[in-house]
């Protein structure tokens, strides 16, 4: 049922595609590319572009996923979940493989940034606790997508010399978190 609903958004996408009223489209979810893959809720990305490619041939405008990407929520780098080529990869991986482009939410963790990491994660980074964490972050130019693969739809609007008011998801601001 649901991939029957997947198909009919992506012809229905398609066809705004030839209609010229976009270029390129994508999914969002919070869960279902971070989950394990026997969790009722999991996609599979090769799947998902699997359906693309039924419905506009290898030339599809699915060309983007959005998911949590952030030092708490490290699934899409560290969770080799997606089914690729008889293995199971980390969805970041698996992406690249397909061509889509990654755009991460969450990548402050709602303001949450530095409570709660995972162990792991404050160990790498060299924190004594929580309370006395420091980030610093950094929006340059050359980061127009919160992506954990995203700076294609950068790279585009330079090829097109597009102005950067017209390049989607351009930040076109520094700013410091500390």
């Amino acid at each position: 049922m649901f991939n029957s609903r997947v198909r009919a958004a992506f012809e229905f996408l398609e066809s705004a595609v030839a209609a010229a009223k976009i270029h390129f489209y994508g999914m969002a979810t919070w869960n279902a590319f971070r989950q394990g893959e026997n969790e009722q809720d999991f996609l599979s990305l090769a799947a998902m572009e699997s359906l693309a490619r039924d419905v506009a041939g290898g030339s599809h405008h699915f060309r983007f996923v959005q998911l949590p990407c952030n030092l708490g929520m490290t699934e899409a780098l560290t969770r080799a979940n997606q089914p690729l080529d008889e293995r199971r990869v980390p969805m970041v991986e698996a992406a690249n493989k397909l061509g889509i482009t990654l755009v991460a939410s969450a990548a402050m963790l709602q303001g949450k940034l530095s409570r709660g990491l995972p162990p792991f994660v404050a160990t790498a980074l060299g924190l004594q606790n929580d309370a006395v964490a420091r980030v610093a972050i950094r929006a340059l130019d050359t980061g127009d997508y919160d992506g954990a693969g995203g700076d294609e739809p950068r790279r585009a609007c330079a090829r097109k010399s597009l102005p950067r008011s017209r390049c989607p998801g351009f930040k076109g601001r520094i700013f410091k978190i500390i």
